[in-house]
């Protein structure tokens, strides 16, 4: 499988081979990620999967998309996907 690359943030990011089957199977669209890494509601330290975890509300869909970016490499994108849990704490306002 070829590596996905998308620019985002001002860095040209690669996606690992699970974040581009995350996205073909999921049917995301690039610029949701794009969104999400340019304009965060949140940004939290994952320091057990060690990587930066950008969350982004993306019109017409219910939960906060999240994508998850390597500490050790900031241009790699590790995975994405619409994250529940996140959406409740932040609706609660611990997000």
């Amino acid at each position: 499988m070829t590596q996905l690359s998308l620019l985002a943030g001002g860095l040209s990011r690669r996606l690992t081979a699970h974040a581009t089957e995350q996205i073909i199977a999921r049917e995301f669209d690039a610029d949701w990620i794009i969104e999400t890494l340019e304009n965060p509601v949140a940004v939290i330290d994952d320091e057990l999967h060690n990587s930066f975890n950008y969350y982004g509300i993306i019109i017409g869909r219910n939960s906060l998309l999240r994508v998850a970016i390597s500490k050790a490499d900031p241009q790699l994108i590790v995975t994405v996907y619409f994250d529940s849990p996140a959406t409740r704490r932040r609706q609660r306002g611990q997000l």
